[in-house]
């Protein structure tokens, strides 16, 4: 059973894996760069929280497609869209290990 479950869980992490690189395959490299540079500056496990720019409680992919927008001036993603996912991973991955230090995020 426990068998079972791992297989499926190995499989769904290879499908969103692939998603991801596909992803970020697709973008160009001046693209990916500007956004990246930008979202160092989020820290992904402080998410959701209230943004002062949104005037409302946001979750990462929030801040990332506003950051699109505002700043560089581009389109939203959609949040369906395997480019956002790619994003969100991205930061989460950059942040992982990282310990929060109360009163800067």
């Amino acid at each position: 059973m426990w068998l079972l479950k791992w297989k499926k869980r190995e499989t769904q992490y290879r499908r969103e894996r692939a998603e991801f690189f596909a992803a970020v395959k697709r973008l160009d490299r001046r693209s990916f760069m500007k956004v990246a540079r930008l979202a160092a500056a989020v820290t992904a496990e402080t998410y959701p929280k209230f943004q002062t720019q949104l005037q409302k409680v946001a979750a990462l992919r929030d801040m990332i497609n506003w950051r699109i927008e505002n700043p560089l001036k581009g389109k939203p993603l959609a949040l369906d869209d395997a480019r956002l996912l790619a994003f969100e991973a991205y930061i989460t991955a950059q942040r992982t290990g990282v310990t929060l230090e109360p009163g800067k995020h």
